[in-house]
């Protein structure tokens, strides 16, 4: 069985509706995984991936860099998305960041609510 990025997604939506902090973490992290994976495969249907000179970063910072610099062939319409993409994929990376890895920090519910809504709109740019 495999699992597709709106399954992420919908488990991102059921681990938000608990008040607990864990949870609340669980949420953030499911739900830029479900965006992460969802812009790889939106990006897979581009006429032609875009080229980064410099690919710095592991595989999340790369897809980042050629969302925010897509490839020339793409329509302007396809560009205006990649970058609006790329910013999406950006702010829920750096909440992911810091539910994972910054436990001395607290997570609000208003964060986790900032996370699902933004992947909501993500995934919805993509024509979901």
């Amino acid at each position: 069985m495999t699992t597709k990025p709106e399954d992420l997604k919908s488990v991102a939506e059921a681990l938000s509706i608990q008040e607990i902090e864990a949870w609340q973490r669980s949420a953030i992290s499911r739900a830029y995984y479900a965006s992460f994976h969802r812009c790889l495969e939106w990006e897979s249907g581009l006429p032609k991936r875009p080229y980064v000179t410099q690919q710095k970063g592991g595989e999340h910072q790369q897809l980042l860099n050629r969302l925010r610099k897509p490839n020339a062939s793409c329509s302007e319409k396809e560009k205006q998305l990649s970058i609006k993409l790329h910013s999406l994929l950006r702010s829920q990376r750096e909440r992911r960041v810091k539910a994972d890895y910054r436990i001395d920090e607290d997570v609000s519910r208003k964060e986790m609510r900032r996370q699902l809504a933004d992947a909501r709109q993500l995934f919805r740019a993509c024509g979901d």
